[in-house]
């Protein structure tokens, strides 16, 4: 696949990832970014010339926004997407919120902290996430003393 890869795009560490899977998604790439090279016309000349073909994928993707790019190519049907930062997928995908991918728990020393969910309900049995994972020796007197029968000298 030419072009194929992630480029960048406006912004501070912004990138845009794109894939032309075959001609018919070159030509409409081309026709939107308005590049006009007949070295470029079949994959092997894509390919014989990918340096200068990243570059002219570059000169477009550089000065947009990486996501309504990505929304760009999408609606001529190519592939695109733009690369999210953990601040876009965490506080910012109204997706990933509506599926309480990110809950909120109380952990022993931090307080209050968001922390990875699992990417899947199941009806019967779904997830719940309400506190953070132990501290280091937390449960030590629990299992040692408790469960074992150790006493604390020991």
């Amino acid at each position: 696949m030419a072009p194929h890869g992630i480029y960048e795009a406006d912004g501070h560490d912004a990138w845009l990832a794109l894939a032309a899977r075959d001609d018919r998604d070159w030509q409409a790439i081309a026709g939107l970014m308005g590049i006009n090279d007949q070295r470029f016309d079949d994959l092997a000349g894509r390919l014989a010339y990918e340096d200068e073909l990243d570059d002219a994928v570059r000169a477009w993707t550089s000065g947009r926004d990486r996501f309504k790019a990505a929304a760009e190519l999408q609606a001529v049907g190519v592939p695109a997407a733009g690369v999210a930062k953990p601040e876009d997928r965490i506080d910012n995908d109204p997706n990933t919120e509506a599926w309480g991918l990110w809950p909120t728990v109380t952990h022993g020393e931090m307080g209050r902290v968001r922390v990875d969910g699992i990417p899947a309900h199941f009806s019967e049995t779904d997830w719940v996430l309400e506190r953070g994972g132990p501290l280091l020796g937390q449960h030590n007197p629990q299992i040692l003393g408790g469960l074992l029968g150790h006493s604390d000298s020991e």
